[in-house]
């Protein structure tokens, strides 16, 4: 029997430990009106949810079981009337994502207008034993005294323009200064999938008394709530004509701010010259200047010119605390490019312009070689100071760097029938030499005639040349590229 009660004991000291571990956060009331309003918050975990309603500030007076409450409400079709199997279907999968998401929506129905109550989100096993980690604190709300006729009643659908991937089952809340209470929608409901709807007119006025007459370009600020939803905000602003309008819908796509974000900059690493890869960094910044090492997403790179590049535009890596080190592109120009950072699905951006130099063998060796551009020992151009195999020359044709030991550009030769065929991928720019094909029997007797090359792939700055020599006849066959000055 002892050791069955210290049995008893361990698993209970266990079960209790293990049941306050869901922390609760964000609780936000909104959509209040006369009658109802909402209650959105998030959990870390495995909850089912339940909503303690007061009537004091101090929590006393319990009005539990007097209003009605419904968790993860939506309003995609009418539940008093009849539904198609797919439009329940629909319904039901779009409150498992919210569900997924850690997300608790709660809508509170039968409320008096013009009164106070006192709300608790709180979370349960599902045993039926509470499992917050501390109890949230009381939300006050007030409803509002009675609903105002509306003159212009505005829609307002909010897309996310390919940007955020996930974003249906999210809550968007959308806010407008003087207002006491946001509107908060799940992105999805009303059948829209990636999108949220809000009604304008729901909004109530600063005294919270009733709806708000809205005039003028009001600007509201959209903001994703949820534990996968990005940092940030989006300001839109939607105008009124203050004429009699029925639900006329105003369309906005929901660019968010990164917070602290301000700007990118550029800082060249490497000399810019047409042709050859240049490498700098781009650091995001705060609006001081300093480095914001809290961004570590990407930016889509884009330069003045369409063919400004061969290589290098459109999405980049992700930057690591704040920088995105030895970022290269190849320029297809010379002269004054601007290259422009936009932070993907954000205003966030920066533009620096470089000046790229002429590309010719002596810009090419001055890349390169710096200091010992002009010294023939080293940067000439039959050098191979590398040790690859491939002189200087050769480097400049291929699109290599000259410093660096790289494989070669040549592929395995192969037959094709009885020809003799091999691949290999050169620089599309390099003017001041001059390359052709070669082939051999004995490796002594170096031959031009009727070996052919053709460009069979461009890949930015490189093309892909395949030579093909007919070897009929032939007991043996020699092929190489040679490179003049």
């Amino acid at each position: 029997m002892k050791s069955l009660l210290l049995h008893l004991t361990a698993l209970a000291f266990i079960s209790t430990g293990a049941s306050a571990q869901i922390t609760i956060s964000q609780a936000t009331v909104g959509n209040v009106d006369a009658g109802q309003f909402h209650v959105f918050w998030q959990v870390n975990g495995a909850s089912v949810p339940r909503l303690d309603i007061f009537s004091d500030a101090g929590g006393a007076t319990s009005l539990n079981g007097q209003l009605g409450v419904e968790f993860f409400p939506l309003e995609m079709n009418d539940v008093t009337i009849a539904q198609t199997v797919a439009q329940r279907a629909d319904r039901r999968t779009l409150q498992g994502l919210t569900q997924s998401k850690g997300i608790v929506l709660a809508k509170v129905t039968g409320a008096q207008p013009g009164t106070t109550y006192h709300v608790r989100p709180r979370s349960y096993s599902a045993g039926g034993t509470p499992n917050e980690a501390e109890l949230a604190a009381l939300q006050a709300v007030t409803t509002a005294q009675k609903t105002a006729f509306i003159v212009e009643s505005r829609q307002l659908r909010v897309s996310f323009g390919g940007c955020f991937a996930g974003s249906q089952g999210l809550v968007m809340k959308l806010s407008m200064t003087g207002a006491p209470y946001p509107l908060l929608s799940v992105v999805g409901d009303f059948g829209l999938t990636e999108q949220a709807l809000f009604d304008l007119s729901r909004l109530l006025n600063a005294g919270g008394t009733t709806n708000a007459s809205l005039t003028g370009t009001p600007q509201f600020t959209l903001e994703l709530i949820g534990p996968t939803a990005p940092p940030g905000t989006n300001l839109t602003d939607v105008p009124f004509s203050s004429t009699h309008i029925v639900a006329q819908l105003t369309d906005t796509v929901f660019l968010v701010s990164f917070p602290g974000l301000a700007y990118f900059s550029m800082e060249a690493v490497s000399s810019p010259v047409q042709g050859i890869p240049f490498v700098f960094n781009i650091t995001a910044r705060a609006a001081n200047g300093t480095v914001l090492t809290s961004y570590n997403g990407n930016v889509d790179l884009t330069s003045g010119g369409a063919g400004d590049l061969f290589e290098g535009v459109g999405a980049t890596p992700a930057f690591v605390n704040g920088v995105l080190a030895s970022y290269e592109v190849i320029p297809a120009v010379s002269g004054n490019v601007s290259l422009t950072a936009t932070r993907p699905c954000g205003f966030e951006t920066g533009s620096q312009l470089f000046n790229f130099a002429v590309l010719t063998l002596t810009s090419w060796r001055d890349r390169y070689f710096g200091a010992n551009s002009g010294n023939n020992a080293i940067s000439g151009f039959d050098v191979d100071w590398d040790r690859d195999g491939f002189p200087n020359g050769l480097e400049y044709f291929f699109g290599m760097n000259p410093t660096i030991f790289e494989a070669s550009p040549l592929s395995e030769p192969d037959m094709d029938g009885t020809d003799f065929v091999f691949d290999f991928w050169r620089s599309r720019m390099t003017p001041g030499i001059t390359a052709m094909p070669i082939w051999s029997e004995n490796l002594s007797l170096w031959r031009t005639d009727i070996v052919s090359q053709v460009v069979v792939e461009t890949v930015g700055a490189f093309q892909r040349v395949r030579v093909r020599v007919p070897a009929a006849g032939l007991a043996k066959v020699f092929a190489s590229v040679r490179v003049t000055q």
